[in-house]
């Protein structure tokens, strides 16, 4: 497995061993029958280039959905860090076929840049726990989700929140309808937009401890907030869906109409 250069590659026999560790990386992968092989990388280049790309085999179908779920999950989780919002993440997939990791690979193979070194702001991102944690996660839930089977990319957000209407100090049941691929628990959270004059509006989250038995579907109650509403007074409200690794959707605007 090792030493698949003895002598070093011609006109570079100083990086033998460079070369020698490069090539056992997909060997070794294909001696243990893996069944992917992630290789995370930091990238080099002048210093105005940067960001996180991902690179595999384009001809093998497989690795590119791999490679296409990492890349999504990797941007959800990065950009919904608070110091990271613009964080540059390059959409498309590279060609990682002059890389023995991608070249060589048996398996389904993703090779991922996280950021580049020679970058000073990326340098910094790649030192910070925070940033560190959500790269990784994303990886990760690329690769969950590629094993369940997923073939496209559901960044978390809400499909359906109806507008409810109903008599006051009573729950009022809805539904909330989302796709996405959430870490639990998950908070379906409000913000008030308006409240009617006497009316105790605030913002309020319901925590959902793990998926209910109909994928997609969030079974929640409403309020009129008051005793003694005027009826058809409205509360305006903006919903959103709150992961616990803090992905957030869109929001949603929505209302409760008090009788």
């Amino acid at each position: 497995m090792w030493n698949r250069f003895p002598e070093g590659k011609p006109k570079r026999r100083d990086l033998r061993e460079q070369d020698d560790d490069i090539a056992a990386r997909a060997r070794y992968a294909n001696h243990i029958n893996a069944e992917t092989l992630i290789s995370l990388h930091t990238n080099a280049a002048g210093p105005t280039a940067r960001g996180a790309l991902v690179m595999t085999k384009i001809d093998d179908p497989a690795s590119v959905q791999l490679s296409n779920n990492i890349l999504c999950y990797m941007k959800e989780q990065i950009t919904a860090q608070g110091d990271y919002p613009d964080f540059v993440i390059r959409p498309e997939l590279a060609n990682g076929n002059n890389k023995a990791e991608v070249r060589d690979a048996e398996m389904p193979t993703a090779l991922i840049e996280v950021g580049f070194h020679t970058n000073t702001e990326d340098a910094a991102a790649l030192q910070d726990s925070e940033f560190q944690a959500a790269a990784m996660k994303g990886v990760e839930k690329g690769y969950r989700t590629f094993k369940k089977g997923e073939t496209d990319c559901r960044p978390l957000t809400i499909t359906n929140v109806p507008a409810v209407t109903g008599p006051p100090r009573r729950d009022i049941p809805y539904t909330v309808q989302f796709v996405g691929s959430p870490t639990y628990p998950l908070y379906l959270r409000s913000k008030v937009v308006t409240c009617p004059p006497n009316y105790l509006c605030s913002q309020n989250s319901t925590q959902y401890v793990s998926p209910g038995t109909a994928p997609g579907t969030l079974n929640a109650v409403a309020r009129c907030t008051t005793a003694y509403p005027v009826s058809g007074s409205v509360i305006v409200l903006d919903r959103y869906l709150e992961d616990s690794d803090g992905v957030k959707s869109p929001m949603v605007r929505t209302s409760i109409t008090c009788v």
